[in-house]
């Protein structure tokens, strides 16, 4: 539309892919003693589960855009999935978005927090599950490892079909043409565990409790 061909003509590399620099800590916050600075930073123990477990941002579009991502039927059996081998899901998104189910120990919904907080503990999971939406740009630009689930969800996008695809140098994808239809939740699945997505063991449990 812009009449532009050929990006490398008129961008930067940096411009090409974008980077953001963390002012923060990613993950869950520990209360720190008064004085603190005087002493080493108190991490949150939780952030020792977070950082094996798999964070999703499973409704792009604030949920209505039903093509563009698999429906939440599908999501409740892939979190089901991981359930079953005691892997924790961090749940992300609008706060109107659905709850995908009723484990209470295993799933944790977020959907209620800001969208800074969100995002600083999505940074702090092992990888990110999700579709191109616009949590899934911004965690790319911090160079979070990602999986995003891509469709040509939008008219007349027969060419080009990774247009949408966020720029990662850690982020992968999982492409099926006019829409999900065929994405099975085994596939999926599998290629969190690949990514480094693992379960929780006995000190894990003392950990939360």
């Amino acid at each position: 539309m812009s009449g532009i061909s050929d990006l490398d003509k008129y961008t930067s590399i940096d411009e090409r892919h974008p980077k953001l620099t963390k002012w923060f800590d990613p993950g869950f916050e520990e209360p720190q003693k008064k004085g603190a600075y005087t002493y080493k930073k108190q991490d949150s123990k939780k952030n020792k589960i977070l950082s094996k477990s798999l964070s999703i941002w499973p409704f792009a579009g604030y949920g209505r855009s039903k093509n563009r991502n698999p429906d939440e039927i599908w999501w409740s059996n892939l979190i089901q999935k991981f359930i079953n081998n005691k892997i924790h899901i961090y749940h992300f998104g609008y706060i109107n978005e659905p709850i995908l189910s009723n484990d209470k120990y295993y799933y944790h919904n977020f959907t209620k927090l800001s969208f800074f907080e969100q995002i600083k503990l999505s940074l702090g999971t092992k990888l990110t599950l999700g579709t191109d939406s616009g949590s899934l740009w911004v965690l790319s630009a911090y160079s979070h490892p990602t999986i995003t689930l891509l469709t040509n969800w939008y008219d007349n996008h027969k060419e080009n079909l990774l247009a949408t695809l966020p720029i990662n140098k850690n982020g992968k994808y999982i492409f099926k043409n006019n829409g999900f239809k065929s994405l099975s939740v085994e596939e999926v699945y599998n290629e969190c565990i690949n990514n480094g997505v693992s379960s929780e063991n006995i000190i894990d449990k003392f950990i939360l409790f």
